[in-house]
């Protein structure tokens, strides 16, 4: 999947803590990342801009935050933040934090507590960042607590640990996180929107459905926000209401894998299979390399279609993509077998179950397909 605005928020998130530690350098190489990764990631220009007012240099500083609420008028601290350098001839923010005795900027909470001054936090960045590389997400959540700890009370990281919750597949620590963020930023689409989601993979649709309805209403040109209310209506079975959902993400943003994906599956509950068949290839179109699902569906669908060439053709794509996937090897060994090719049905009914021992299914082709050879 493409993870572009994904990952550039994660940079965010870090260098705005780096910045709160007095790391602007390195705090700026992450902005950097993130508007590399994501050019319309107007916080990423707003925060760097803010960090270059920080260390004084001023033209930097401006045509960022310039840039950051060009993409975003209603950014509020954005527009401060501009408002002050522009009052300040020399270009430095009085704010600047020069950890660990300089207080916090008034961005901040009033009450939020002081960094100890016997931690150097530097060593939890570094900590961090070597977790990033490694893809290791426990110990980012660890890292990241234990900032907040040291005092970096920041909503980027409520935000950065949410995400991460979401990964690890814990929604409910995930909801925990996007309700702070809401309680800081009530307007913040991502917050409610992936605590929509995260209300979705716990099953409770009520709340998804609330928390979508509102990202929608604040930001209504939002793709993934009509995808995520499209999937949270799919999975109820309201396949009208979640199909125009579907459209609206893909008109919104033609290259949405998961809303063509979505509206593929839900064409799929409406028996619509040949319109199905063309999302999936749209699917395939923008991630031919690493969509393996995406290869067993429309391999499903050809099946069903009786284009058994097609099928094999996509079971084989799916099986190169993850070799341990015993249903798709199934599946291939039955399109082998409707289409006469006995002997390699057989072998990948043999596969199938050194893959899955027991599967019953694979045993009763098995044994019709060798019983036929007899």
């Amino acid at each position: 999947m493409k993870l572009g605005p994904e990952v550039s928020l994660t940079y965010t998130s870090r260098g705005i803590a780096l910045r709160e530690l007095g790391m602007t350098e390195k705090a700026i190489a992450d902005f950097d990342r993130a508007i590399e990764l994501d050019p319309d990631n107007f916080l990423a220009y707003g925060n760097r801009g803010k960090t270059y007012a920080q260390i004084g240099q001023t033209k930097n500083a401006t045509a960022d935050l310039e840039k950051a609420i060009e993409m975003e008028p209603t950014l509020g601290w954005a527009v401060q933040e501009l408002r002050e350098l522009r009052r300040n001839k020399s270009g430095r923010n009085k704010n600047v934090i020069n950890f660990p005795s300089a207080k916090p900027a008034k961005t901040e909470p009033e009450d939020e507590p002081g960094m100890p001054a016997d931690i150097d936090p530097s060593v939890i960045i570094e900590r961090l960042n070597a977790h990033m590389e490694k893809g290791d997400h426990e110990s980012i959540v660890k890292e990241i607590d234990k900032l907040i700890t040291l005092g970096v009370h920041h909503l980027m990281l409520y935000i950065f640990r949410g995400d991460e919750h979401m990964i690890l597949e814990k929604y409910e620590e995930a909801i925990d996180d996007f309700s702070k963020v809401i309680s800081i930023d009530r307007e913040n689409v991502h917050g409610h929107s992936e605590r929509g989601r995260a209300y979705m993979l716990l099953g409770d649709y009520g709340k998804a459905t609330k928390d979508l309805n509102k990202a929608i209403l604040i930001e209504p040109d939002n793709s993934s926000c009509f995808c995520i209310r499209g999937e949270i209506y799919r999975q109820q079975d309201k396949d009208a209401k979640a199909i125009v959902d579907f459209d609206k993400a893909i008109e919104l943003d033609p290259e949405n894998v998961f809303a063509h994906a979505g509206r593929g599956r839900t064409k799929i509950n409406q028996g619509r299979h040949e319109e199905a068949i063309a999302d999936f290839d749209e699917v395939i179109k923008l991630e031919p390399d690493d969509n393996q699902e995406a290869y067993f569906i429309r391999g499903s669908l050809y099946l069903k279609q009786e284009m058994y060439e097609k099928a094999i053709n996509d079971f084989t794509k799916a099986i190169k993509l993850d070799p341990n996937d015993h249903v798709a090897r199934f599946s291939r060994g039955l399109a082998y077998g409707v289409s006469g090719q006995s002997k390699k049905a057989i072998k990948d009914m043999e596969k199938t179950l050194e893959l899955k021992p027991g599967f019953e299914s694979a045993q009763r082709v098995l044994g019709e397909l060798l019983g036929d050879g007899k």
